[in-house]
């Protein structure tokens, strides 16, 4: 319900960022339980996309890095529910890479 009301808002404040990469919507103790199309909010921006699996997002992270080939990225994760999980892998990729 809080990305279904906020929406416009969360895709203006997305838009600031070079790039973003966003995954499912975590639900929580939510009563609206209907499918959210994400991709549908996010589709005509050119900054953003959907990747639902975090190994995934973690291999389009890389692939980010890659292209920039100089300078340093700058990677926010945020959200609630399963976001962590994004973070340890970044993390533990982080240890072994460096």
């Amino acid at each position: 319900s809080r990305f279904r009301l906020n929406h416009k808002k969360y895709i203006k404040s997305l838009k600031i960022a070079d790039r973003a990469i966003l995954t499912e919507v975590f639900r929580g103790r939510e009563y609206d339980k209907k499918d959210l199309d994400l991709k549908s909010y996010i589709k005509t921006q050119k900054s953003m996309e959907f990747i639902a699996n975090h190994e995934d997002v973690l291999k389009r992270i890389k692939e980010i890095s890659q292209e920039r080939k100089k300078g340093k990225i700058y990677v926010v994760v945020m959200g609630a529910g399963y976001s962590y999980k994004i973070t340890k892998l970044l993390a533990k990729e982080l240890r072994i890479t460096n």
